[in-house]
């Protein structure tokens, strides 16, 4: 589990008091996401929780819920299961969680008995099994592109808390463009006539892993650059397709938390 740095609780707590005060008394809950398998549930897909739940928390954590009960924010995460250290190393316990985020922390089982009775907003993910796990809690439809009368005001109000970014915001924008130039050079100085155009996407993408980062979305790397979605990586580069303004090169911005 990937946890907030120190610096950034500060950042995370002014967001949601800031998303508090939008909401005055209403209830909110903004779910993580859960991992994806590729061809079974063991081999699964790189992690990615929610951009809105983590612009509050900061945690990459799976099935994780952070709810506002008109008072004050909580986090309801699973309990680490007994041979999770084995498989993935030194769990974070709750108490450190809430240290390193600054809410409170709670087990996931007691997010059901805190629901019970409440009309509460959320913001659907972009996964359908996460959709369907909120609305088995909240009792109603959750989907993807359809917002719930009592959900508007909370999208409203996440709208304009994210149409400016703070500045710990601005500071990840600085490193994932950093990162993102890097990795731009790096395939300027692969490309030569003769190799493939996975080497010059291997170029860029190793400035990517070396600073443990990943890209946001699949790169584009390509001599045909008419091909808006070209994801092959077979063409070999030539003396007339390998000059680095005619051919499409879209590398994705990278950040700790993309």
């Amino acid at each position: 589990m990937l946890l907030p740095s120190v610096s950034e609780r500060s950042a995370l707590t002014r967001r949601r008091e800031q998303l508090a005060k939008a909401l005055g008394s209403a209830a909110a809950l903004l779910a993580s996401s859960r991992p994806r398998p590729r061809n079974y549930a063991a081999d699964q897909f790189p992690f990615r929780a929610s951009s809105h739940f983590l612009y509050l928390f900061g945690l990459a954590a799976p099935d994780g819920v952070g709810l506002y009960d008109g008072q004050g924010w909580t986090l309801y995460l699973p309990e680490p299961g007994p041979d999770d250290a084995l498989w993935d190393g030194a769990v974070p316990g709750f108490a450190e969680i809430a240290e390193r985020t600054g809410c409170t922390v709670r087990s996931r089982a007691e997010l059901p008995a805190a629901l019970k009775g409440r009309d509460v907003a959320t913001l659907p993910t972009p996964d359908l099994e996460t959709c369907l796990d909120v609305a088995a809690l909240l009792g109603r439809e959750v989907r993807p592109g359809h917002l719930a009368t009592v959900d508007v005001p909370l999208a409203d109000a996440m709208i304009a808390l994210r149409l400016r970014h703070d500045d710990a915001a601005q500071a990840q924008l600085r490193q994932a463009a950093e990162v993102t130039v890097l990795a731009h050079m790096a395939g300027m100085r692969a490309t030569r006539p003769g190799i493939l155009e996975a080497a010059v996407r291997a170029a860029m993408e190793a400035e990517f892993v070396s600073r443990d980062v990943r890209p946001a979305y699949q790169p584009i790397v390509t001599v045909h650059g008419e091909v808006l979605h070209n994801l092959r990586y077979d063409h070999t580069l030539r003396e007339e397709t390998c000059c680095w303004p005619t051919w499409a090169v879209r590398a994705p911005p990278a950040s700790p938390v993309t």
